[in-house]
């Protein structure tokens, strides 16, 4: 398939999804897609602590439980399932990072602050690869089990 062809399949498919959207769940996609694009800049330009905190998503660093099970969106208020939904579904399409697992975090984060997330980075101790991921009470939003989450170092040492 030549590259207008594909680029022509995936705007009709993009299209017939839009008219099946409601208005406000139209208003929410355009709000992340916005937004996104100013986490992308902060997250370039200042260090991820300071930027994720900017966003209203704390890094957390702090020993954590992996194996909780994750909190379903249904048990969400309506109003931050529909801006975890648009923060996933945005950042699928964005086209400058390889994995965007970080941008939609943070922006997801930042779709439900009132609910207190926080960002959790780690990596997978079966395959390599780091994931970024938020949580909610101690909770992810999503199956973390095969993430051991990044801690901040103590110094045990230190007389």
């Amino acid at each position: 398939m030549t590259g207008k062809v594909r680029w022509a399949t995936a705007a009709l498919a993009v299209s017939r999804r839009l008219r099946r959207t409601t208005p406000r769940e139209l208003l929410t996609l355009a709000r992340a897609a916005v937004t996104l694009i100013l986490v992308e800049a902060t997250i370039r330009i200042l260090p991820v602590e300071r930027a994720t905190a900017l966003w209203g998503v704390p890094l957390a660093l702090e020993p954590t439980d992996s194996t909780r099970p994750p909190l379903p969106q249904w048990e969400l208020p309506a109003n931050s399932a529909r801006g975890l939904r648009a923060a996933h579904r945005v950042s699928l399409l964005w086209p400058f990072a390889d994995g965007p697992c970080l941008r939609r975090s943070v922006l997801g984060g930042h779709m439900i602050r009132d609910l207190d997330p926080v960002l959790r980075l780690g990596y997978s101790a079966t395959k390599a690869g780091a994931h970024a991921w938020i949580e909610i009470d101690g909770r992810p939003l999503e199956d973390v089990s095969d993430f051991v989450a990044f801690q901040r170092r103590t110094n045990q040492g230190a007389a």
